[in-house]
């Protein structure tokens, strides 16, 4: 299950989703962040006028933000170790 960004930010989601089953918070950059999002922007509401500079400030907002309710997950994988292999062993060994 892939929840939206704000989604594990309200009421007790975060300890919901941690009881029902692994939880992973897939940890990028705001600057990855931003390119994916700016590719992808005209399905996102929010964002669809923005320019890579107001992108960056946004995301970097949201995360200050949410960024202590994703770090609850109980696996963290930045960027470094996000390939395939790597998660898939994760999630294997739980």
């Amino acid at each position: 299950l892939s929840t939206g960004g704000g989604m594990p930010c309200f009421s007790k989601n975060m300890e919901l989703l941690n009881e029902l089953g692994t939880t992973i918070y897939l940890k990028l950059s705001s600057s990855v962040l931003a390119q994916r999002l700016l590719n992808d922007n005209e399905e996102r509401p929010l964002i669809v006028d923005d320019k890579i500079d107001q992108l960056m400030l946004f995301i970097k907002e949201k995360l200050s933000v949410r960024e202590q309710f994703y770090n609850q997950s109980q696996i963290v994988l930045d960027e470094k170790s996000q390939n395939v292999s790597e998660i898939l062993k994760l999630i294997k060994h739980g």
